[in-house]
């Protein structure tokens, strides 16, 4: 105190103080040392002097463990750091740089009354603590940035390697009050908090910045690891209202930001609001297996609010996996185009072992791989009690929810894509055996040789069934309005009350899931035989097979039938040869020798389609208008494929142009092929008198293929409880289509064009093989051969319509008038009404009925061995 004391002195007349008068700005920057001054200040009518502290610039930063204390608190100088330090004021705190202001390494600058930071550069919380009852931080030229630190480390130790990142003590600006934030340039909160009792008010002047930060470990212990990375979020907490301000972009990533009240956030440019990704995953490696596991997380940002949400862009506005809700309205406006989309999440396993098998004469190694991946998309949410989305360009909503508890509202001045979000799988198992040695043959012999087998399959596949967006109310109305083409791909669109589909045309279609198989088998097997030959000599064979079969059996009682079949079998060979013996064939009883090799190959590819129709779903009324005003896509025309159009109320379709319903077609494609070759020679000798020596040889081969196409139709249906009304400018085309009312009206400017769908399926398959071989006795000087050859063939076809398509109208009956031509195909104009309820008027009427036909057939030849 003495210190600052005497300064004061000793600049008083160098700087033309006066006692009780405050200093000016250019006399704090001519100041040499800090100074303690006297000033007069008013307090309860009085005046009385109060002491205020000036810190000069050589004096202006406060190290370690430095207090600053007061009942009111005012600094003034050019750049003011707090480092580690603590400035308290028991009322209010003023700091006044004309330079920039840092809070640093865990610093406190607090106030139990009003805390105001002010700078001409920028003002900076770095892992460190700013608070008050009400606090103004305010940067007239530069940046703010409230940001917690992050630590990189790493440690070595031999096989062994450790490294994260860590966090340092979280950045915070808190008050009790009211808070408020403003910078000429950005203000950014970077794994930081921002909260206050009562309102908030952050505003940029380039851009707002509330970004995670990531942090997270690995290690790896040799062949071994793990690894996990979490995010760090940024949290905006008001107690009552909270405005959030850019004169450009407003950018947000996996933040968490809550306003007991309404909520602002306005962008000159554009509002982005992303995701960040976590993750966690391990790995094993040994000298047999290998296993690894990875996943990955998403998290989005979260914007609540116990009022209303208000997000309004001059450009664009993004949303990426994000959460927004609200007891109030929501409102999303922005001068170009909307997006409201998905992040993606991720899971991945794999496994790789061998085996080996040694024996004394024999070795054996299989080698199997499981693989399999899977992601899936993380969707937007914006749930209120109103939803009003709003675009100057393009909406589109994909994998995301737009609901509300009354209407919701999307307008778009082009486009309106509301669509499903892709998620994907892969899966691959491998299977290979590898044998070489010595085997035995099954009865009394072995083998010298080697084989090999595998399996192979591999699968893919893409779904968007479980990825549909959905646009709902559950007590009012939907309206979806696009200036061009409005679209809904494989979601849903459900309202308790009524729902509204308007653009220059309107195409409804459905999600589709596809999936690919693609599997493998291989098998090749070559060796030299030895074993026992002739009549006596294989049934021996055969009864060691059945006493073998009989040692390994578990079950009593199969135990037991083979014990009686190994028995019957000892019999039959004693029988063999006591037949030998009373015929005298010397070769009943042999050794042979064969070298033998046999491989074969076969593979089948099968792909299917399968989709996931949009829903229309209406407790009362339900309006889908194409209005042609525009140059777009299917311009004036209504498009629906494979969906479902449902009302309690009534229905009206109504197109400038063309009204086209038609089914969506669910398709599977098989391929396959198969091939197969081998052969053999040998030399079998005679144990019997007389006995001689044969030789034999064998070829063989066969191939095959199959190829197989299906296809099932999903209708179009349209349900009403009441009326259906149909206009159609031109043309109105029903191919799979179902139109069901208690009352149908239609007005259609051209044709009326009504046909049904055949599902189809189609097989063909062929399949040839050949085999040739022979034997000759040397001593008898006999031999014998023999050639056979067989091919099939299969043709299979399927016609047959499963759901018919027409017009079916309750006891209201139908009003049809066609401008043109009427044409029914296998189709329908009925209803339950009496005759004068129904009436079809049109220039000219044709039918033709569709044939349901099945054909099969087989077909076989061949030369019998």
């Amino acid at each position: 105190m003495k210190y600052l004391m005497d300064s004061a002195a000793a600049q008083q007349k160098a700087l033309g103080l006066t006692f009780g008068v405050s200093l000016t700005a250019g006399q704090v920057a001519q100041l040499t040392r800090s100074i303690l001054w006297w000033e007069s200040v008013t307090i309860n009518g009085q005046t009385v002097m109060v002491p205020k502290l000036y810190l000069s610039p050589e004096d202006i930063t406060l190290h370690n463990g430095s207090v600053i204390s007061g009942n009111n608190v005012q600094l003034a100088g050019g750049n003011i750091t707090n480092s580690g330090g603590s400035i308290n004021a028991q009322n209010d705190l003023l700091l006044d740089s004309t330079g920039s202001i840092d809070n640093l390494n865990a610093g406190l600058i607090s106030a139990g009354g009003s805390l105001d930071l002010s700078a001409i550069g920028d003002i900076g919380n770095i892992s460190s603590v700013i608070s008050g009852k009400t606090v103004s931080l305010e940067s007239a030229t530069g940046n703010i940035s409230n940001l917690t630190r992050t630590e990189q480390w790493a440690m070595n130790n031999g096989y062994n390697h450790f490294s994260g990142t860590d966090t340092g003590p979280l950045a915070a600006v808190r008050a009790t009050d009211s808070l408020f934030m403003g910078a000429a340039g950005d203000i950014s909160i970077t794994g930081a908090a921002v909260s206050a009792g009562d309102s908030v008010l952050l505003s940029a002047g380039n851009d707002l910045n509330m970004n995670a930060i990531q942090a997270g470990e690995r290690r790896r212990y040799g062949g071994s690891g793990w690894y996990e990375t979490h995010a760090v979020a940024p949290t905006v907490t008001a107690g009552n209202s909270l405005m959030l301000s850019a004169g450009r972009d407003v950018n947000s990533q996996a933040a968490g930001i809550t306003a007991e009240n309404s909520m602002d956030i306005r962008a000159g440019r554009d509002v982005n609001m992303a995701a960040e990704s976590t993750g966690a995953g391990d790995h094993d490696s040994t000298f047999s297996m290998k296993t690894v596991h990875d996943s990955v997380r998403q998290q989005g940002t979260d914007m609540t609010s116990g009022g209303d949400i208000t997000v309004t862009a001059g450009r664009d506005i993004t949303s990426v996996a994000t959460a927004v809700t609200a007891k109030g309205d929501i409102r999303v406006n922005a001068g170009h185009d909307i997006v409201l989309g998905t992040a993606t999440e991720s899971d991945y396993h794999y496994s790789e072992s061998g085996e080996t098998r040694n024996r004394l004469l024999s070795h054996q190694t299989t080698r199997t791989i499981t693989e399999d991946s899977v992601t899936r998309e993380k969707g937007s949410l914006l749930s209120g009690n109103r939803v009003t989305v709003n675009a100057g360009d393009n909406l589109t909503v994909e994998g995301s929810d737009v609901v509300a508890e009354r209407d919701v509202s999307l307008a778009a001045g082009n486009h309106v894509d509301v669509l499903a979000a892709t998620s994907t799988d892969t899966s691959w198992r491998f299977k290979e055996t590898k044998k070489s040695g010595l085997t035995g043959t099954g009865g009394i012999g072995f083998t010298i040789g080697s084989s090999k087998t595998s399996h192979d399959r591999r699968e893919a596949g893409t779904t968007q069934s479980q990825s549909a967006s959905t646009i709902g109310s559950t007590a009012g109305n939907v309206s979806i309005t696009a200036g061009k083409q409005a679209h809904i791909s494989g979601s849903d669109v459900i309202a308790n009350r009524d729902i509204s589909i308007t653009g220059d045309s309107v195409v409804v279609d459905p999600g589709h899931d596809r999936r690919t198989v693609d599997e493998k088998f291989e098998q090749k097997k070559s060796g030299l035989t030895v074993a026992l030959s002739g009549t006596v000599g294989s049934a021996i064979n055969n009864a060691v097979t059945s006493a073998q079969e009989t040692k390994e059996s578990s079950d009593s009682r199969l135990k037991a039938l083979q014990a009686t079949k190994t028995a019957l079998s000892g019999v039959q060979a004693g029988q063999a040869a006591t037949m030998a013996s009373a015929t005298g064939d010397p070769n009943a009883t042999g050794v042979s020798l064969s070298l033998t090799t046999q491989k074969s190959k076969s593979q089948q590819h099968s792909e299917s389609d399968t989709v996931s129709g949009s829903t229309l779903n209406a407790g009362n009324n339900l309006s889908v208008v194409a209005t042609g005003k525009n140059r777009g896509d299917n311009r004036g025309d209504i498009v629906i494929a494979g969906s479902q159009l449902k009302a309690g109320g009534n229905t009206s379709l109504d197109a400038a142009n063309d009204i086209l319903l038609s089914g969506a077609a669910n398709t599977q494609k098989t391929t396959g092929r198969n091939s197969s070759s081998g052969g053999g020679v040998g030399v079998s000798i005679g144990a019997g008198k007389g006995a001689g020596i044969s030789a034999f040889a064998s070829v063989n081969a066969a191939k095959g293929r199959e190829k197989g196409n299906g296809t099932e139709w999903t209708e179009t249906t349209t349900d009403s409880g009441k009326t259906v009304t149909i206009n159609s400018g031109r043309d109105t085309v029903l191919n799979g289509a179902q139109v069901n009312g208690n009352r149908i009206i239609a007005d259609v400017g051209h044709d009326l064009l009504i046909s049904s769908q055949q599902d189809t399926s189609k097989y063909d398959s062929k399949q040839t093989s050949v085999a040739a071989g022979g034997s000759f006795t040397f001593g008898s000087m006999t031999g014998s051969g023999y050639i056979a050859a067989s091919r099939d063939k299969m043709k299979s076809r399927f016609d047959s319509v499963a759901e018919q398509t027409g017009m079916f109208a309750g006891d209201g009956g139908f009003d049809i008038t066609v401008g043109k031509h009427t044409q029914l195909d296998g189709a329908v104009i009925a209803s339950t009404a009496t005759p004068d309820k129904n009436h079809l008027d049109t220039g000219t009427l044709g039918f033709s009925d569709l044939h349901n036909e099945a054909d099969y057939k087989v077909s076989h030849s061949g030369i019998p061995r």
